[in-house]
């Protein structure tokens, strides 16, 4: 991943420097069918036809509606008849989900079975909600912020940016192999580098100088990289194996929705008195933000050790 996400900037600019831009998605395109064709030959079949889980049409159709209409209620300069019909348009999505989830015993239902009974899997799709929040947002307004605030060229701009892949790169394997040993402790101290790269980003306002900016992408990366597979394999370890499908495609999902409420939860926050431009208050309250949801993320690795615990301790009892 941090292999693509590094050399993937490049070959796209090769890509419009030589080509019209929209030969990046006939690659993209491409890319695709050969990834299908390569799932289609080597991934196993799977269960057997008696023992084959139902899609979840209808939640995954609500849960699609919800997320469309809580996200247009953040847009700016709706009338309130509109605001209305897309109130409504997330109220039944909300709908279709308890529907799917009561229906046919859970079958097909987009929440895995005894998902909220759980305690360590939803601590960590809490934590993983609160850190890809985190993570999006930072991805999505931190280079407008050195462009507009700090009048950084976009090329130096792209330069920072990337040395976050380039941490990424270098310590994914230290990263993994941490993760075996003692994921809880790992996926701590990724999360304290975390914290530390958004406060940095927090008093940024006051220094102009580039190798802050640097050092926060640092520790942008090597936190990121150090947490991610810790958090994965704590939620792996926490679900039961015959249900790992689903619960983990549940967690990843809450993984990748984040970026939607990213954007529609800070644009508003972040957004300067100039037309698409950033301000330095905007993104100052938006790392403030961010620094409350990572101290949640903490709380629950922290609530999660202590049931684990009190677990212990009751097993040992009796």
């Amino acid at each position: 991943m941090a292999t693509a996400t590094l050399i993937s900037p490049a070959i796209g600019g090769l890509l419009i420097k030589h080509y019209h831009w929209n030969s990046i998605f006939w690659c993209l395109f491409g890319l695709s069918i050969i990834s299908l064709i390569m799932a289609l030959i080597h991934l196993p079949r799977g269960l057997s036809p008696e023992k084959k889980s139902k899609i979840p049409f209808v939640g995954a159709f609500g849960l699609l509606m919800t997320v469309i209409g809580i996200q247009c209620l953040f847009m700016n300069n709706l009338s309130t008849a509109s605001k209305l019909v897309w109130a409504i348009l997330a109220a039944a999505g909300i709908i279709g989900i308890i529907v799917s989830q009561k229906s046919n015993n859970g079958e097909g239902a987009i929440f895995p079975p005894g998902a909220f009974h759980n305690k360590t899997f939803i601590l960590a799709c809490l934590r993983v909600f609160c850190l890809y929040l985190v993570s999006n947002a930072i991805s999505l307004y931190a280079p407008s912020y050195l462009r507009d605030v700090h009048a950084i060229p976009p090329d130096l701009v792209g330069l920072i940016i990337l040395i976050d892949s380039v941490m990424g790169l270098a310590f994914s394997g230290i990263a993994g192999r941490a993760a075996d040993k003692n994921p809880r402790f790992t996926l701590a101290v990724g999360m304290i580098l975390s914290l530390g790269d958004s406060v940095f980003f927090w008093f940024s306002g006051n220094f102009h100088h580039l190798l802050l900016f640097i050092a926060i992408y640092l520790l942008l990366g090597i936190g990121g990289t150090i947490a991610m597979p810790s958090q994965n394999k704590i939620a792996l370890l926490s679900v039961p194996p015959e249900q790992t499908g689903a619960f983990i495609g549940f967690f990843q999902m809450i993984q990748f929705g984040t970026g939607a409420f990213a954007a529609g939860l800070f644009s508003r926050l972040v957004e300067g008195p100039e037309i698409g431009k950033i301000s330095a208050s905007g993104f100052q309250m938006m790392i403030t933000c961010a620094i409350a949801l990572q101290l949640i993320a903490l709380t629950t690795l922290l609530l999660e050790r202590t049931g684990i615990k009190s677990e212990k301790g009751v097993n040992k009892t009796t």
